[in-house]
């Protein structure tokens, strides 16, 4: 083991429990229970691992528990479930730019941003209304729908997109559902004894697919991609992709580890985390309820240094690269 990451506090003793985070750039928000979405600026000083934390913007006009969000900074827009229904804001002036109407009765949506080759972004969503799945996609400040709803066998708990596949986590059983037209299902495995199924975006298109402490990762087929399964010492809330490591909150602690060669790489002891989210590379958060951490990357020397003397070659070559 080596550390990888050292855990900043950005937030302490918030007095609103915090519910959902969002990240891009030196931004971050957080969506509270009562409703009220705070915007932070969050500068680091040069050649330190201190921050400069300012609170830019409180806004209590969401009025209701924000149950999820998402930032997209290319079309600077936010998307968030409230009130179980899709709305759009002004990622800067919070002013709504629109409701999904035909989405009301909303529990979960995904979005999945691609970059074409002309550098353009392509905006796609997917909301769970009971046991429906609706596809939107973005164009001249609205969505649009994709195609026609795709009954589910039950209630959506989680998902991802995987290319152009969704895969979606429900009570007993994960399932794929392929966005070719025909919205071909195929069913993959159990969610585990836990009943809680977690689907995690991976950077490479791919998605993480949680099996309680066990971890595989799968492609658009529904194919599983690694020789054998991560195995974690809890069972993962949330985990978010920073290659080449894999970062799990578990109830007590982060845990890191990587996908090949298959590592426990650090344990980062946190106060009940239960959220993370990342504003890019290098740039990750963790939350509890009332407070936030940093997750600052150690300095690549050190780690390949400390890799050079654990023998472990072959991560010390990806960090390198």
């Amino acid at each position: 083991m080596h550390d990888a990451y050292e855990p900043v506090p950005i937030l302490e003793k918030l007095p609103l429990q915090i519910d959902c985070l969002a990240a891009w750039d030196d931004w971050l928000l957080v969506g509270t229970k009562p409703g009220h979405l705070l915007l932070y600026r969050i500068k680091k000083d040069a050649g330190t691992n201190r921050f400069e934390v300012t609170l830019e913007k409180s806004n209590k006009n969401f009025s209701k528990k924000i149950q999820q969000l998402f930032v997209v900074s290319q079309y600077k827009i936010l998307v968030s479930l409230l009130e179980n229904n899709i709305h759009v804001h002004d990622l800067l002036t919070f002013q709504q730019i629109t409701v999904v109407a035909k989405a009301r009765g909303a529990t979960l949506f995904a979005c999945d941003l691609q970059q074409s080759s002309s550098g353009e972004a392509k905006l796609r969503l997917c909301v769970a209304v009971k046991k429906k799945l609706q596809m939107y996609y973005w164009k001249d400040r609205e969505f649009y729908e994709l195609q026609g709803d795709f009954a589910a066998p039950d209630i959506p708990k989680s998902m991802a997109w995987c290319e152009n596949s969704i895969c979606v986590g429900f009570k007993r059983d994960y399932y794929l559902i392929r966005m070719d037209g025909r919205g071909s299902i195929k069913e993959l495995f159990p969610t585990g004894k836990q009943l809680e199924p977690l689907v995690a975006p991976l950077a490479d298109g791919k998605v993480a697919v949680g099996q309680d402490d066990l971890t595989v990762v799968l492609n658009e087929e529904g194919v599983c991609t690694q020789k054998c399964a991560l195995n974690w010492t809890d069972i993962p809330v949330a985990m978010e992709h920073q290659p080449p490591y894999i970062i799990a909150v578990l109830p007590r602690y982060v845990e890191i580890r990587t996908f090949e060669p298959r590592l426990l790489v650090q344990s980062v002891e946190l106060q009940r985390p239960r959220f993370i989210t990342s504003a890019g590379p290098n740039i990750v958060y963790v939350a509890s309820n009332h407070f936030v951490w940093r997750l600052v990357p150690v300095s690549i020397a050190t780690q390949i240094r400390q890799l050079l003397q654990d023998k472990q070659f072959e991560l010390a070559l990806q960090l390198a690269e």
